[in-house]
């Protein structure tokens, strides 16, 4: 990928952001995120497939984002890697509270949790119920969209301490990271 073609993708994606600021993702058109951008609709769609293909793209970002953070980590707990998510997504507030009621909120948080899911060792997925993850990330995702929602009040510390007390599963590193693969 040549650096115009990175450029066109982040002026593709700030566009809507700011549209997102403006109205509901379900009002805004591929034609108003170009005009935004000042790009042609050539170009948005040389990228992306379609506005969902642009969001997921967004999410992918985000959560190879926390995963990095967390894999920095000496131990990796529910705290650490609660606190990571958090202290991610809170910088995402308005986009991700945007998408509330959406049909596409309920594909984000699948996005999440699948990605999310992915770096636990495969070890420790047979060593244990292959429901843990998906109890885990889906717990923490959806009390991460009702914190949002509710103005974020708590810090990101506070929000993985409480939840930490609450899931008492130690999480072992992942040796393996996916972060090509796609969502």
């Amino acid at each position: 990928m040549d650096k115009r073609e990175n450029l066109t993708k982040l002026y593709i994606y700030k566009a809507l952001m700011k549209l997102l600021t403006k109205k509901p993702y379900e009002k805004i058109t591929v034609c108003e995120i170009t005009k935004t951008a000042g790009v042609s609709r050539m170009s948005f769609y040389r990228n992306f497939e379609s506005k969902e293909d642009l969001i997921f793209n967004g999410i992918k970002e985000i959560v190879l984002s926390v995963n990095n953070k967390i894999k920095q980590h000496e131990v990796v707990n529910i705290y650490t890697s609660t606190k990571e998510f958090f202290e991610t997504f809170k910088n995402f507030k308005d986009i991700i509270t945007s998408f509330d009621n959406s049909p596409i909120t309920k594909e984000l948080l699948d996005v999440i949790v699948k990605r999310m899911k992915e770096n636990i060792p495969i070890d420790y997925m047979n060593k244990t119920s292959k429901y843990i993850p998906i109890f885990y990330f889906g717990a923490i995702s959806t009390t991460m969209i009702e914190w949002l929602k509710s103005g974020a009040v708590e810090t990101p510390d506070e929000m993985a301490r409480m939840l930490s007390s609450l899931i008492s599963i130690d999480i072992p590193k992942s040796n393996e990271f996916h972060e090509d693969d796609d969502i």
